[in-house]
């Protein structure tokens, strides 16, 4: 029986599972001037955020698994994150939790 692999979101750098809580605790809004080092996000001190509230719709959060799958959005940020490693992303827009797109300048 081979080894088990870690879960795509366990085998994160803690800096990428901070992150991602994060943009779930933003749930709708935008991050801005976001330090990137190696590939990482610089969380120390918290970017700024800027929340976007929504009327007139449910804003219940479901409880989070204790090991949620990374959906393509996370890949693709973190892809992102990854092309270019020391660096700032200039704003990133967040839906539902989620990396919806983001701008850079450069």
């Amino acid at each position: 029986m081979a080894p088990q692999q870690p879960s795509p979101h366990r085998a994160l750098t803690p800096a990428r599972r901070r992150f991602l809580d994060l943009l779930r605790d933003v749930g709708f809004g935008r991050v801005h001037a976001l330090a990137l080092v190696a590939g990482d996000p610089v969380l120390d001190p918290l970017p700024r955020v800027t929340r976007t509230y929504k009327f007139g719709g449910d804003h219940a959060r479901a409880p989070l698994p204790a090991d949620p799958a990374l959906k393509r959005a996370h890949l693709d940020l973190f892809r992102l994150f990854d092309a270019i490693g020391t660096g700032t992303l200039d704003e990133l827009l967040v839906a539902h939790g989620l990396p919806l797109h983001a701008e850079r300048t450069g």
